[in-house]
């Protein structure tokens, strides 16, 4: 073997270099770094496959760790930068549909969280289970943003209005959440 074959450890290393370096500095020790010769014994080649999968297990929680920072920072941004309508719905920039329940706060979140550079970061399964969530995320956004324009224009028109009981938008909000909270759903 010569020095120019990429061990499981270069690789991780050359990746980690690109990244915080906190998460994975457990797998960072004397033993990981042990050089691998032709010539090994039975228990040094079980040695240095065990400290492999330690790398690929520990490499597993890394990625894991970092989009669960993605989602913690989407909904930190969330919460800083969302607006309130008069009748307490709240509008958020990441989708533009107002976001009124804890539903519709999670698919704005993943829909914020999932960048091309998030995509990139995750295996190729996980990517492509993602890419087909954010499908779904995209077409239901859609939908809840034609209720909640109809919604708008109905508070509008009701205030307006010179008949008491059209002021009263408690039970369009209701009857229109309670839908939002329970979609049709997907045939494809």
């Amino acid at each position: 073997m010569n020095g120019e074959i990429e061990w499981p450890r270069e690789i991780w290393m050359a990746e980690r270099d690109d990244h915080d370096q906190g998460i994975v500095s457990a797998v960072l020790s004397e033993h990981a770094t042990v050089a691998r010769f032709e010539g090994d014994t039975e228990r040094a080649r079980e040695f240095h496959r065990y400290v492999d999968a330690d790398i690929y297990e520990t490499a597993e929680r890394y990625w894991r760790a970092r989009v669960a920072a993605a989602y913690e920072a989407a909904a930190r941004w969330h919460n800083e930068n969302s607006e309130h309508d008069q009748h307490g719905l709240d509008y958020s920039a990441l989708v533009g549909i107002p976001i009124s329940n804890a539903a519709e706060l999670a698919s704005s979140v993943k829909m914020h969280t999932y960048s091309a550079d998030h995509i990139r970061a995750l295996t190729p399964d996980d990517a492509k289970a993602t890419l087909e969530a954010v499908r779904r995320e995209a077409e239901r956004a859609g939908y809840e943003r034609g209720l909640r324009e109809a919604l708008n224009i109905i508070g509008d028109y009701d205030e307006a209005s010179d008949c008491p009981s059209c002021h009263d938008t408690t039970s369009i909000n209701e009857a229109v959440t309670a839908l939002l909270d329970n979609p049709q759903e997907d045939e494809t």
